[in-house]
C-alpha cells in the first residue's frame, strides 16, 4: 500500500512539474479523491450480491400492490 502511496505521489510531482496549469494542491485533491471512491468503492462492494435479492423483493411488492 505503501508502495502504491509513493508512487501515486511520484507521478503526481511528474505532472505538477511537467503542466503549469496543475498545483500542488490540485495533485493532492485529485490523489485523494480517487483513493477515497476506490476505498468507498471497496468496501461497499460486500453489499453488491444483496442487489438482486432486493430488486425479487421490489418486484415481489409490486406484484402484490397490482393484484
Amino acid at each position: 500500500m505503501f508502495t502504491i502511496f509513493g508512487l501515486l505521489f511520484y507521478l503526481g510531482s511528474i505532472f505538477v512539474r511537467d503542466n503549469e496549469d496543475v498545483t500542488v494542491a490540485d495533485m493532492f485533491t485529485a490523489i485523494y479523491a480517487v483513493l477515497f471512491a476506490g476505498m468507498t468503492a471497496g468496501n461497499n462492494a460486500h453489499f453488491m450480491p444483496d442487489a438482486a435479492a432486493c430488486k425479487n423483493s421490489a418486484a415481489n411488492l409490486f406484484q402484490i400492490q397490482d393484484s
